[in-house]
């Protein structure tokens, strides 16, 4: 299971050179390939911990806190609801499920890395191709498509005029 949770790991960390070129509408917003990837390794990590009642693990020093801002937003969410209405609940709850199930792939990363050393290297190895891909696609769009403001009017997005815009 750790060999292929760590693979998963590198999958999810080359899914996130997509980009927003690959979207799957979803409600207001869009998922993407990473958050896919995110909770497929997050949720593989804890159902292997809950049956193989493994209680060990890596405990960052910063999960006190990343619990108690999930806690807060949980209720500062629910607080909110009585005036917004179900799509802003709904939107607001994805984005908040979106920054618990990261928070909780850097406890997944950490923990690979703490009981199998040599994934560290690998991770580091990937995040430096997957930037290196990024940069190239980046400087690629540069050439073909330097101009944004068709996409502005379009899709809302920022009209950017010779800038590196990649898969972002």
């Amino acid at each position: 299971m750790k060999n292929l949770l760590s693979n998963f790991i590198i999958l999810t960390i080359f899914s996130g050179t997509l980009g927003q070129l690959v979207k799957i509408p979803f409600g207001s917003g869009n998922v993407y390939p990473i958050d896919l990837m995110v909770f497929v390794v997050v949720c593989a990590w804890v159902t292997n911990k809950l049956l193989t009642k493994d209680r060990s693990g890596f405990r960052p020093s910063y999960l006190v806190f990343f619990f108690l801002f999930s806690f807060w937003s949980i209720i500062s969410l629910v607080n909110g609801s009585r005036e917004a209405g179900l799509g802003e609940f709904l939107s607001g709850s994805f984005y908040l499920f979106r920054f618990v199930f990261y928070g909780f792939f850097s406890i997944v990363v950490g923990d690979e890395f703490s009981t199998t050393k040599k994934i560290g290297g690998t991770i580091s190895k990937v995040l430096i191709l997957s930037g290196l891909i990024v940069a190239g696609l980046g400087f690629i769009q540069l050439v073909i498509y330097p101009d944004l403001s068709p996409l502005a009017r379009e899709f809302g997005y920022d009209p950017h005029k010779n800038r590196l815009v990649s898969t972002f």
